[in-house]
């Protein structure tokens, strides 16, 4: 029985432990999918985002302006799946709240994004998991949600999960007439994003 124990934690054990290390570190980013969204979260969350004016929004925001960073505009576009508009209202949240100094916020995006909230296949990877720590800025009615939904923080943190959602929302499949029913969920987190810049200029690009 002692030579079995010493046998599996020298081949099973000491493996464990060094993986679970690995993927309790930043460092273990550069194998998650998701690693953009992280990097966004970090750089509004640290401060480092300093320029006149702020680009949000989805994938087509990305297309055009992803390698934009400089003192007159700054590109925070992802993908779809990091939720739109709650990602982005808890990125413009957090630059507002770090003093930021922006003097316009453009704001681009596929109306087909706001077709769904919160139940897409890479919700969990693109918007709970690198937004964790700021989900307590969104509505009790939506932490709710995502705390019976999703799985609490998981011991391999940085890891690109296989959680799937069940009964997932899929764009793709929304034809374009589907794409004009904008949730009113949705339309709370606009409305809330907007009210974050009352004092800017904002541009709207559908």
């Amino acid at each position: 029985m002692k030579n079995f124990l010493i046998h599996f934690l020298k081949y099973y054990g000491v493996p464990m432990v060094f993986v679970v290390f690995f993927f309790r570190v930043p460092v273990s980013l550069y194998l998650n999918k998701a690693k953009g969204v992280y990097d966004l979260v970090s750089n509004v969350a640290t401060g480092e985002i300093s320029t006149n004016t702020i680009l949000l929004g989805d994938s087509v925001c990305k297309q055009f302006y992803k390698q934009v960073k400089n003192d007159e505009y700054y590109c925070l576009c992802e993908n779809q799946s990091y939720e739109l508009p709650y990602g982005n209202y808890l990125l413009l949240k957090s630059l507002v709240n770090s003093d930021s100094n922006f003097k316009r916020l453009i704001l681009m995006m596929n109306p087909l994004t706001l077709t769904s909230s919160l139940n897409q296949d890479y919700t969990y990877n693109y918007f709970i998991k690198p937004f964790r720590n700021q989900l307590e800025a969104l509505d009790q009615s939506e932490l709710d949600y995502i705390n019976t939904t999703f799985p609490k923080e998981e011991i391999l943190k940085f890891k690109f999960s296989n959680f799937k959602m069940p009964n997932a929302s899929n764009s793709s499949d929304i034809s374009q007439l589907d794409s004009l029913n904008i949730s009113d969920i949705n339309m709370k987190y606009l409305k809330k994003l907007i009210l974050c810049v009352m004092s800017v200029e904002l541009i709207l690009k559908w």
